[in-house]
Formats: structure tokens, C-alpha cells, sequence
């Protein structure tokens, strides 16, 4: 079993000889509409933030990409939430990394019980394979953690970084609160509403990178509701408050996908970092009616790039979804990972252009709004 207790230890620090640059890579990949994020603090420690690389081609390009650029170790993977399109594939990443002479060194949820999460999964019936996927991973968590290969470290009771590295960078679990775990879990029991329920205990990480002239701070808010972002948002401008610093950021990976239930009454598009560039990046799927056209528009309307792992082009003189529903003659579909860098000398860069929306492509798109 997992213990419950949480891993407080701090990272040990490089020795001194170890030259650790202020600097951030972000890869957030294209996966359908799921999550799966690396990345690359320092040039010294990996990061993976979810997983869903179901068998095929998009499992086969991400060993491809971590043996291209030699990723022997996660220092940290986090799973922010039960749903499959975020732990799909995961346990087969984990076994990867934890042979062969490579490592994972900590592994990080909301705290959840998975057994609880489990026998709710068959109680309403979700298909068969997500539930065996996730009893899966967590029994392989459990052999390598008491096996004391891989730590765990249970984000909603720690308010520590669950990273470190040198002086300058910090990876900060700033939601869910214990509170929202606990009743969201309830909800769940009882309501039997468990996709939308679950996303409430989404783990929510901070990046905050601090360097002699310039600063990096980023939010990956995972699929965590408007209530969720919120305490997220307080919790750390309260820590930022402590530094004698306010909250904004460079870049934040908009929540849910872009869906207006995780935007409406949210107040994460005002917390726009005064840079030359800040970047709200949403993971997208092909064909599903997220990210929502009202969201986009205002993050756009706010001064934020917008990117998008998967666009929705227009073919021809007719939008690719018109407000009525899709129209399949007219649907095209533009695909692409997003490589986001960030140094002390250039700033914030990303790539690849064609990942960017422009306001006149949002009709594109079907409003939710309500």
C-alpha cells in the first residue's frame, strides 16, 4: 500500500562544482484532448505532469523524444487526476523509466485513495479498460514505493515545493486544499457525477523560476474547476506575498482544455505577467467542442498568446463548426507539439508559429459560454 504520510524531504542540492542555469523548457504535447507535459528544469531534472499516450503512433513519438534528447531520469511525475485521457499509457512510462538503468524519483497525486476512486469508477460504470488502466498503475506505484525506488509526495497537504533545483527554480503544489479533496470525493458517492466531480481535485503546480534580472512563473492547471483555480490563485499569491512579490505569470496551461465550466468565474486570465510575451496554452483534442471560442477570446482580448496543440482550420468560405454543430465538409485539423523555452538573456520563446490563434479563427470554434 501507499503510505499516506507525505514526502516532505527536500531534493539534495547539486554540489557546488554543478553549474545550474536559470532556465525552463515546457513541451507540451500533442495527445489528443489530454494532458501530457515535460519538462526540463535547469538543464538538470525532468518533470513529467500527466500522461495520455494511448498504444500506437503517440507512444512510439514519446520514447522517440526522450531517447533523442537522453532522458535517463524523471526527478518528478505527477498525476493530477483520475481521468484516463491523463493516465492513459502512464504505467507503461513508469516501468520505462524505473529499468533499464533509469529512475523516477518522486511521484505525486492529490492524495487520493485509488481503491475509493476505483470502486467508484465501477460503480458508475465507466468502461472497463480506463478502470483496469488505473488499478494498473497504482499497483505497480505501490510495489516501487514500498520498495523505496520512487517516493510519494501527496500535494494537497504539503505546501513545500515537490522540486527543487539550486536556488532558482521550484515547482509548488497550490491546489487542491485538503477541504476540496475531501468533499469532491464525496460529491462523487453520491451525485455519480464522476468526470466532472474528479476534475475539482486536480492537482494544481506553480513553476517559479528566480534569476538576477528577470523572473518565470507559470501554472499548470491541469483539468481543475473555476472554485479550484481560484484557491490555487490565493494560495500562491499568499506565497508570492511572503517574497514581497505579487502574482502574475508568463505562462499558464489553461484549465479543463479551455471549457467554459473551469473558465466562468475564474479570474486566471487577469493574472497576465507586464512581458513582452505571456503564453495561455491549451491542450485540444481533433474533434470534441473544446477549447470554447468565449475562452480564447478572452485571454485574447487580455493580451495573451494563445497556443493550441490541435487547431481547427477553415476549409474553404465555410467555418470548420458553425453554432448549429459540426459540419464535417468543412472541419481541418492542424496538429503540433508546443516547445516553450524561457532563459534569463532571451526571455519567453515558443514554437511552433502555427500554433497560434489569431482572433479572426475563432469562429472556428463553438460557443459554450453561458
Amino acid at each position: 500500500m501507499i503510505s499516506q504520510t507525505s514526502e516532505t524531504k527536500a531534493p539534495q542540492a547539486p554540489s557546488a562544482s554543478e553549474e545550474i542555469l536559470p532556465c525552463a523548457e515546457i513541451h507540451v504535447l500533442q495527445c489528443g484532448q489530454g494532458d501530457t507535459i515535460l519538462l526540463s528544469l535547469g538543464g538538470k531534472k525532468w518533470v513529467l505532469v500527466d500522461c495520455n499516450l494511448p498504444h500506437g503512433d503517440l507512444r512510439a513519438q514519446f520514447y522517440h523524444f526522450v531517447e533523442r534528447l537522453h532522458i535517463q531520469r524523471l526527478d518528478l511525475v505527477c498525476l493530477t487526476h483520475p481521468h484516463d485521457d491523463h493516465y492513459t499509457g502512464l504505467v507503461d512510462i513508469v516501468r520505462y523509466f524505473t529499468s533499464g538503468g533509469r529512475s523516477i524519483g518522486t511521484f505525486c497525486d492529490s492524495g487520493v485513495e485509488p481503491k475509493q476512486v476505483a470502486t467508484l469508477m465501477r460503480r458508475r460504470r465507466l468502461p472497463k479498460s480506463a478502470v483496469m488502466e488505473f488499478e494498473r498503475l497504482y499497483h505497480c506505484l505501490y510495489e516501487l514505493i514500498d520498495a523505496k525506488q520512487v517516493r510519494y509526495f501527496i500535494a494537497s497537504e504539503n505546501s513545500s515545493p515537490v522540486i527543487e533545483v539550486g536556488d532558482h527554480i521550484q515547482i509548488i503544489p497550490v491546489g487542491p486544499r485538503p477541504d476540496a479533496l475531501s468533499r469532491a470525493v464525496r460529491d462523487v458517492a453520491s451525485t455519480g457525477k464522476i468526470r466532472k466531480d474528479l476534475n475539482r481535485i486536480s492537482v494544481v503546480l506553480a513553476l517559479s523560476i528566480r534569476a538576477k534580472a528577470k523572473s518565470f512563473d507559470a501554472l499548470l492547471a491541469a483539468d481543475t474547476d473555476s472554485e479550484g483555480c481560484n484557491s490555487a490563485l490565493r494560495r500562491y499569491a499568499a506565497i508570492k506575498a511572503r517574497g514581497g512579490e505579487g502574482c502574475s505569470f508568463d505562462m499558464v496551461k489553461v484549465p479543463h482544455h479551455g471549457s467554459a465550466h473551469s473558465h466562468c468565474g475564474s479570474e486566471i486570465c487577469k493574472y497576465r505577467k507586464e512581458a513582452d510575451v505571456a503564453l495561455a496554452t491549451i491542450s485540444a483534442g481533433a474533434f470534441d467542442v473544446l477549447p470554447d471560442r468565449e475562452v480564447m477570446r478572452d485571454f485574447l482580448q487580455r493580451g495573451w498568446t494563445v497556443l493550441l496543440t490541435t487547431k481547427r482550420v477553415a476549409l474553404g468560405k465555410q467555418f470548420a463548426v458553425e453554432l448549429s454543430g459540426r459540419s464535417q465538409r468543412s472541419i481541418g485539423v492542424q496538429s503540433q507539439n508546443i516547445r516553450i523555452t524561457w532563459q534569463e538573456v532571451h526571455g519567453t520563446r515558443w514554437e511552433p508559429a502555427e500554433a497560434r490563434v489569431d482572433v479572426s479563427e475563432l469562429s472556428n470554434y463553438m460557443s459554450l459560454y453561458k
